[in-house]
C-alpha cells in the first residue's frame, strides 16, 4: 500500500544525500555526536572504502556503496527498511498489463 508520508520521507532522505545544505567539515551545535567525516543541515555522513552511513537528525539511517549500480538502504525510525535500487532496462513488473489509455 502507498504510504505519502513514508514517500515524503524516503524523498527528503534521497534529496539531503544528493545536496547536503550546509555541508561542513566540523559539528557545530545541534549537530549529532560521533565521528562523521561531514556534517551538514539534517544529519551527517560517515565515508568508508566501500560504503557511506547517513545518519539524519529524526532518526533514519541510509547506507550506499560503490557498487556498479546504484542502491541506498534506508531504515526509518519506526525500524521499516526501504531500498532503492537501479533495475536493468527491462519494464517494470506489472506495467505491461496497466491500460494508460493511450491512443
Amino acid at each position: 500500500m502507498f504510504e505519502p508520508e513514508r514517500a515524503l520521507r524516503v524523498a527528503t532522505i534521497l534529496t539531503l544525500m544528493s545536496n547536503p545544505p550546509g555541508e561542513r567539515r566540523q559539528p557545530k551545535e545541534g549537530d549529532l555526536a560521533g565521528i562523521f567525516d561531514v556534517w551538514f543541515d539534517g544529519g551527517a555522513v560517515k565515508h568508508d572504502s566501500v560504503i557511506s552511513v547517513y545518519r539524519f537528525l529524526d532518526g533514519s539511517t541510509a547506507v550506499t556503496g560503490t557498487g556498479p549500480r546504484f542502491s541506498v538502504l534506508i531504515q526509518l525510525p519506526d525500524g521499516t527498511f526501504v531500498e532503492v535500487k537501479d533495475r536493468d532496462r527491462t519494464s517494470l513488473p506489472g506495467l505491461a498489463l496497466m491500460d494508460f489509455g493511450a491512443q
